[in-house]
């Protein structure tokens, strides 16, 4: 049965790699609502209501747990089983089976690379918050950024320690392992396969990561760390490296509302745009810098790198 899949064409792996991922949204519900009645000790009808007015005070574990159940049922849990149904080295299929060396330079280098990558972010956000929409337009996307603030005012309320670790967990670490293991682990080999065009298979999967966020206004900012996230994959080989991209990114966010006490408001209203532009320009300049340093000292030769899964 699994050598039979492995021989399967890309569309054909797409289709399952979607059924799994439906089967896993399906049973996180079910799994997670049953253990969350056990957890917190309430019934169905209260989950349900709890779920729908996620800042209330009584809600705001609940949320948290049925939120880490879905990334894990939802993003990993089909991701493991894809590569493992598609290949007979499921580790060497993701790249989870080694980080590029040395390794202290290339954590530093991604560290680098998450600042600058916030300037352009913030630029491309800007620019698409500038763009004039019919009215309806507006408000629909105005609506929908609305609830996905008010979902991450939630999961950013940290009253002590323990509350941060969970909210680091949350929006840091389980992001970055599950939606990496699913878009960059599985997804952009399937379209490699399917396309033989590596640069089109990245630029695909960013384009579904992003529309996963349904965030209009952040779409292409989410796009392109998409796009970086995937030639990391790509040029190191290691799943590990946009992992790390990905929890640099989201856990900055998470340690900047807690240590420094910024508002989830504060770091939507910061533009790195100045009167001059210097600032802006230099973010860019250190970001295409900083992913050309990357590129040439850890990406494998083209001839490698060019090769379809």
């Amino acid at each position: 049965m699994e050598q039979g899949f492995r021989g399967k064409s890309a569309s054909m792996q797409f289709l399952l790699l979607m059924l799994l991922c439906a089967t896993g949204l399906l049973l996180s519900l079910l799994i997670g609502g049953v253990a969350a009645g056990f957890i917190f000790n309430i019934d169905r009808a209260t989950l349900q209501d709890l779920m729908a007015t996620p800042q209330a005070p009584e809600a705001i574990e609940v949320v948290k747990f049925m939120q880490g159940v879905f990334s894990i049922g939802l993003f990993l849990v089909p991701a493991l089983v894809a590569a493992r149904l598609l290949s007979a080295d499921a580790g060497a299929y993701l790249g989870t089976d080694f980080f590029p060396k040395p390794p202290v330079l290339l954590i530093g280098l991604i560290g680098l690379l998450t600042l600058s990558a916030a300037g352009v972010s913030d630029l491309l956000y800007q620019a698409v918050k500038s763009i004039s929409l019919p009215p309806s337009w507006e408000v629909y996307f105005s609506r929908q950024e609305e609830i996905t603030q008010r979902q991450y005012t939630v999961f950013l309320q940290m009253p002590g320690t323990l509350a941060f670790l969970k909210s680091f967990l949350l929006m840091a670490v389980l992001p970055a392992v599950c939606e990496e293991t699913l878009f960059r682990g599985v997804l952009q080999p399937i379209f490699k396969k399917g396309f033989r065009n590596r640069h089109l298979a990245i630029w695909l999967t960013a384009f579904c990561f992003s529309l996963v966020h349904a965030n209009f206004y952040a779409f292409f900012s989410i796009l392109l760390l998409g796009a970086v996230l995937g030639y990391l994959r790509e040029w190191t080989g290691s799943l590990w490296v946009p992992v790390l991209l990905h929890l640099f990114n989201n856990g900055i966010i998470v340690s900047a509302v807690y240590f420094g006490g910024v508002s989830l408001d504060q770091l939507n209203d910061v533009s790195i745009q100045n009167e001059n532009g210097w600032i802006s320009l230099g973010s860019v300049m250190a970001f295409v810098l900083l992913l050309y340093l990357i590129y040439r000292a850890f990406s494998k030769n083209e001839e490698e790198a060019g090769e379809v899964a």
